[in-house]
């Protein structure tokens, strides 16, 4: 695939880079990215729902575009990457107060224009 830009001109959302990061995580450390996500980010913020992959939804809401029948509906993005949405509120404000979880660099870089 061609990039759209020079390297650091702009970013996008993709997959591809989760993907990539999983791979990374995986040589570099030898265990499971999940594992790896869940010790050192998730369960630090008390995100102890994430997870990877297709999980069942008993107990969860049903959902239906207007004339078919409600389903059980999964929106995966972030690398197949599910958890739930408090959870995933909790993860998102350590971007705001970090916790001593994300170093200060790499929220300064998620603040660059």
């Amino acid at each position: 695939m061609k990039l759209r830009a020079r390297p650091g001109r702009f970013s996008s959302y993709c997959n591809d880079g989760f993907d990539l990061a999983a791979e990374v995580v995986e040589a570099v450390t030898g265990r499971p990215y999940i594992q790896w996500l869940r010790e050192h980010i998730t369960e630090l913020a008390g995100a102890f729902s994430t997870g990877v992959g297709r999980r069942l939804a008993e107990g969860h809401v049903k959902v239906a575009c207007r004339g078919d029948e409600p389903e059980y509906y999964n929106c995966f993005g972030a690398g197949a990457i599910h958890t739930t949405v408090p959870e995933c509120a909790m993860f998102g404000s350590l971007f705001i107060d970090s916790r001593g979880i994300v170093g200060q660099a790499y929220l300064d870089e998620t603040r660059h224009p």
